[in-house]
């Protein structure tokens, strides 16, 4: 403790960013339904409790009928489905001036739920089997299946496997794709369909209030034309 204390106040006196080490908490579990397990860095596992710290390198696992909830300490939220794995390999947060994160889906599905915070430098990725998505504070869906489902709820996404890319930013933009890199054709799906998806995977779904001027609520339900543009693919 008087070491780390002591690099607080040398860190404090030269000007220099502190950084939360390997052994600090990345958030904690604030939810759990039914039966769920956590295993930590040295592969030690035990149930997973409301209260518990969430530390990098840490698995959260859930079994069937059981969901888990974290709060990471930038307030974004992941709430994981039955029957899923989510890894929180790395959490880096520099006050305002630096955020990363990387996560790792390895079967099930999940929500994560962020907002942008102004940050200098905001480097996320989750990665949903072997297809990585990079986050620009956002709201989405990802379920890992015989296909990958990514469904957006709110902000920006673009998602990456092989050589594809593919950007979703609108609300209710849902695409499939394969390990191999193919990508299906880009579609919106109605409100109703997005609250009974939340439903069917345990949750409450909170949609964002729709914005009022430039909205493209008349989109709704229907398929939307994608281009290449710079080796990605832009949808709407």
């Amino acid at each position: 403790m008087y070491r780390l204390l002591l690099l607080i106040t040398l860190c404090l006196n030269m000007n220099l960013p502190f950084l939360a080490q390997a052994s600090e908490p990345a958030g904690e579990i604030f939810e759990v339904v039914g039966d769920a397990t956590v295993r930590d860095n040295k592969a030690k596992r035990q149930a997973a409790e409301p209260g518990m710290d969430v530390e990098s390198g840490y698995m959260v696992k859930t079994k069937k009928s059981s969901t888990v909830a974290i709060e990471l300490l930038d307030s974004s939220i992941f709430r994981i489905a039955a029957k899923s794995t989510l890894v929180i390999d790395d959490f880096v947060l520099d006050g305002t001036s630096n955020r990363s994160m990387k996560a790792r889906m390895l079967g099930g599905a999940m929500q994560y739920i962020s907002k942008s915070s102004g940050f200098l430098k905001d480097d996320r990725k989750v990665m949903l089997a072997n297809v990585s998505l990079a986050i620009r504070g956002t709201n989405f869906i990802g379920i890992i299946g015989p296909r990958i489902q990514v469904v957006l709820l709110e902000g920006n996404i673009v998602i990456s496997a092989r050589s594809n890319n593919i950007e979703l930013n609108q609300r209710g933009q849902t695409v499939f794709l394969d390990r191999t890199g193919k990508f299906d054709e880009a579609f919106l799906l109605p409100d109703d369909e997005l609250t009974q998806l939340g439903e069917q995977l345990g949750w409450d779904i909170q949609l964002p209030p729709r914005a009022t001027s430039g909205s493209r609520s008349s989109g709704i339900g229907r398929r939307v034309g994608c281009a290449l543009v710079n080796a990605t693919i832009i949808c709407g």
